[in-house]
């Protein structure tokens, strides 16, 4: 009779440690399901943050362009107002030594 009360004892812990391994296994499962889940919300803004920083870097490659054409122009522009600058400073000494010449 102990060895057949040991042995239903056993059985009795086995069983209780089989219901908590599957208990442990489903909670394992729901865990994996969630971290699925959140893989695929991962995948889903890393698509969408990939597409916005494509668009944002298409938008300062055409900035920068603009900026570009922009700087190049006011570099002509202001060359220009230089050269301008400097003939009317040539007039106005050539005027002034021509009054004190004549004068």
């Amino acid at each position: 009779m102990i060895v057949a009360h040991l042995q239903e004892r056993m059985d009795q812990r086995f069983k209780m440690v089989d219901k908590r391994f599957k208990a442990v296994d489903k909670r394992f499962d729901e865990v994996d399901k969630r971290f699925a889940q959140v893989d695929a919300r991962f995948d889903r803004l890393s698509i969408k943050m990939d597409a916005g920083f494509r668009s944002m870097h298409d938008k300062l490659d055409k900035l920068t362009a603009v900026l570009q054409n922009l700087d190049n122009k006011s570099d002509h522009h202001f060359k220009i107002l230089n050269e301008h600058d400097e003939r009317l400073s040539d007039l106005e000494t050539w005027r002034r030594t021509t009054r004190n010449i004549a004068g």
